[in-house]
């Protein structure tokens, strides 16, 4: 059995759930918008072309030409 975290109720913990059960994390993080910048989030038009974190980290990294 799978769950996702998001959906256990909040009144269990995990020991409530069989010893079978597969636990997913489902987490959808912000993405980035560089000009002009914002934060775009799952449901956005723009979420599917916006940066995430590590290419946004990877492109501060680069030397300025």
């Amino acid at each position: 059995m799978k769950i996702k975290m998001s959906e256990m109720s909040e009144d269990k913990d995990f020991s409530d759930y069989p010893e079978d059960t597969i636990f997913v994390l489902d987490e959808n993080f912000p993405r980035y918008i560089l000009d002009p910048f914002r934060r775009v989030f799952p449901g956005d038009k723009d979420y599917d072309t916006a940066l995430t974190r590590e290419e946004v980290m990877k492109l501060a990294q680069k030397p300025s030409e």
